[in-house]
């Protein structure tokens, strides 16, 4: 290094802090490292006593942390700590320069916590802001910009231990900053920001709508006051954008999601390729578009966020603490993808970047947990498509370790237990151990004492916490907890708006519950309890729903059994118009309105009644449909008799009423039917495949789609995203019913 005499420090320090003001306003590398240089050279010609040394070495750590910003480099961050802590050190007590130098210290500190995530680090950070608010007096100029850097570590804090008081605190020291910043000065914006941000925080740990909208008003003022061509204007609006997008989420309005991705695209349209705030603008826009599409089901929204989270990931150098997080966000979309169109490409890839992601953020670094648990579900969502155990394992060991690495307190742990619990249940479901059920209850039930009441996701936690009590009743017959099924599932109900959509699954699976307990003490309050909630599970559930043909089946049950118990005759009604609207529904699986059109017939005909032949003749429209190309050959060779004894009901029914034509007919119509089956038996999908492959293709993942998104129970289980799922369901169906035999 180029040693001077220290009479040229003087000038050396202002040539270095004037490229450093330049670098920051236009972004030229070389600026930077001339600055950096510069103060190096300075520092190294100031003996240690002179009074210069102090103010040198502060410059000098900053222009290290700004490097630092800009690479990532954790030798630049340990760099700017040890000339700050020296600074600091030899910044004599009063001097006018000794907060300045703590708050700088301090933000450092907070860097290298964000970076390497040691709660040490980050105590040190607070510990030295909170000496620099105090050492400066009211009215000076720094005074707001040291409340500013204090709130940050505060935030930072909550961030990483949950401890709500530490995010009052960001929030108290940033109002301040605000008010002691006048109208008009240049720091007034990244005041009003950062007071955005932590509003955004207490809203989501609080939910109270009132704080985004404090964080909303900040954040729009934030951008109004930066100037065109400001080097922040697109990192503000860029959080003014996640902004108006969290209170889409909460309130579901149309217009918030639509200024979220107008903010967000002039973010990214203002910022500069290889400036390092492009990949989160890019982020930011990319889960602006996946909103959309959740809420508008337009697959071009979700191509969108792809491409955009792509960009982020590819604009993000590896070794920056950003990337796990870039590569988190761009896996969710990728399986968002998967949910829609069924591609397990998508999901392959969805596991592919979120395995990277763990990989690359270090142990014990805040967002390790996050990640994992992201992973977790990925895997989860490949077992239950292709079945296959090593995935379910594999959901497991991430979720164990999210649960681990996240301290008590933290918000975010009641979901982490919820979701581990509800991978135990499943894996419970396949292998049948019951170690893996006792698993989930324990897990699921610390989940429930973690969740606020107030908190929108309570009644979840409990209604998941009901199911696993059932499938333990079911598998060992102890009552005792099919009782506590219940009182979770009462709970949740009582927990749940009545306009949230999820009511209405609760409704059903105390319905489930209820009618359990029914059958296994024969108690008949348990079955008119059963009744009312399947009944305010079939009022709830909208038009086109595909669970509403099983809803009103269970509802069909439970009257038919109180008819058989009580010989009252309105139950019988109630079973017979139950059956019947399930039967006629257009929509859901085939199987179940089929055999709701069975127990129809079968019910009419007992009575009898003149719906008979109606009953019989939906039931019998309904068997192409049940039988269709897109079976196994295993469920074709079981379909075959059923059919046939379907048919012959049929015939006879119709030979009772005096029917006889029609009774031939239906007659015809099985034959027909079953002869078209056996014939097809021989290889059902190899002609399509040598004459039409595309269609072929087309047919099986049609038919595979079908397939996982059937339902298999009762119970109502939540999943990632009910509108997509519901829209996949229907365009599937569509494709299904072109491709039936007639």
């Amino acid at each position: 290094m180029l040693h001077v005499d220290y009479s040229q420090a003087p000038r050396l320090i202002a040539h270095g802090t004037s490229m450093i003001e330049r670098y920051r306003d236009a972004g030229a590398l070389d600026e930077l490292q001339e600055g950096i240089n510069a103060l190096l050279i300075a520092n190294g010609s100031i003996p240690e006593n002179h009074h210069m040394k102090s103010t040198c070495l502060n410059n000098l750590g900053n222009s290290f942390l700004i490097r630092f910003d800009r690479f990532g480099d954790i030798a630049d961050l340990h760099q700017a700590i040890e000339a700050q802590q020296q600074a600091v050190r030899l910044a004599p007590e009063g001097h006018p320069d000794k907060p300045g130098c703590l708050s700088n210290l301090g933000n450092s500190f907070e860097n290298r916590f964000r970076r390497l995530g040691n709660i040490a680090d980050l105590d040190e950070a607070i510990t030295v802001q909170q000496q620099a608010v105090t050492l400066t007096p009211d009215g000076h100029p720094f005074k707001p910009g040291c409340l500013a850097n204090l709130g940050n570590s505060f935030e930072s804090r909550f961030q990483r231990l949950g401890n709500i008081a530490d995010l009052d605190e960001a929030i108290t020291a940033k109002q301040q900053a605000v008010t002691l910043t006048p109208d008009g000065h240049s720091d007034k914006p990244r005041c009003l920001s950062n007071l955005g941000i932590s509003f955004q925080s207490r809203f989501g740990r609080l939910g109270n709508i009132t704080d985004l909208d404090e964080a909303i008003m900040a954040q729009q003022q934030a951008v109004t006051f930066t100037p065109d061509g400001h080097p922040h204007k697109p990192v503000r609006l860029s959080n003014l954008g996640h902004s108006f997008l969290s209170r889409f989420w909460r309130l579901g309005d149309i217009a918030d999601l639509d200024e979220a991705i107008t903010a967000t695209q002039q973010a990214v349209t203002l910022t500069p390729d290889g400036h390092p705030h492009k990949p989160g603008c890019l982020s930011n826009l990319g889960s602006s578009f996946q909103s959309r599409f959740g809420r508008l089901g337009d697959i071009a929204d979700l191509d969108e966020a792809i491409t955009a989270k792509q960009q982020a990931v590819t604009l993000t150098p590896d070794g920056h603490p950003n990337k796990p997080r870039c590569l988190t966000n761009l896996g969710n979309s990728f399986q968002s993808r998967f949910w829609r169109l069924g591609d397990i490409a998508d999901l392959d890839e969805a596991i592919t970047v979120k395995q990277r992601a763990v990989t690359l953020t270090p142990d014990g670094h805040p967002d390790k947990p996050l990640c994992l648990t992201n992973l977790g579900n990925s895997f989860k969502s490949r077992f239950e498509r292709l079945g296959d155990i090593a995935d379910l394992n594999g959901a497991i060991t991430a979720q164990q370790q999210a649960v681990a690495l996240t301290p008590n307190g933290h918000p975010d742990k009641f979901r982490r237990l919820t979701n581990l619990g509800n991978s135990f249940q499943s894996r419970f479901g396949r292998l049948g151990d019951v170690a893996d059920l006792d698993e989930a209850i324990t897990t699921q039930q610390q989940a429930v004492i973690l969740t606020p009441d107030s908190h929108s996701d309570k009644a979840r936690c409990l209604s998941n916490l009901g199911k696993s009590f059932q499938s333990r009743f079911r598998h060992l017959g102890d009552i005792a907890d099919l009782n506590e099924a219940i009182k979770a599932q009462q709970q949740a109900i009582t927990l749940t708006p009545d306009s949230h959509p999820d009511k209405l699954g609760h409704f059903n699976n105390l319905g489930a519950f209820f009618w359990s307990r029914f059958e296994h003490l024969g108690d008949i309050a348990d079955l008119d309890e059963a009744i009312t909630a399947q009944q305010q599970a079939v009022t709830l559930t909208p038009d086109g729903h595909p669970h509403t043909p099983r809803r009103l089946s269970n509802l069909g049950h439970s009257f038919g059994s109180r008819f058989w118990r009580l010989g009252d005759i309105a139950d019988l009604d109630g079973a017979i118009r139950s059956f019947s609207q399930s039967a006629k529904s257009l929509y859901g699986l085939a199987s179940v309105r089929f055999a709701s059109a069975r127990k129809w017939a079968t019910l009419c005909f007992s009575v009898p009644s003149i719906e008979t032949l109606d009953a019989y003749s939906t039931l019998v429209d309904l068997i192409p449909r049940v039988v269709w190309v897109g079976r196994t050959v295993e469920q074709r060779y079981m379909d075959i008799p059923r059919i046939g004894y379907t048919v012959a009901h049929a015939a006879a029914a119709a030979i009772h009423f005096g029917k006889f034509g029609l009774a031939l007919e239906w007659l015809e119509q099985g034959r027909s039917i079953v002869w078209g089956q056996m014939l097809q038996l021989r290889t059902p999908l190899d002609e399509l495949h040598q004459h039409h492959p595309n269609e072929a293709d087309e047919l099986e993942l049609v038919s595979r789609a079908l397939d996982s998104a059937g339902v298999t129970s009762g119970l109502d289980h939540s999943s990632p995203s009910d509108d997509s799922i519901s829209q996949s369901l229907e365009m599937v169906a569509q494709v299904q019913r072109s491709m039936i035999i007639s």
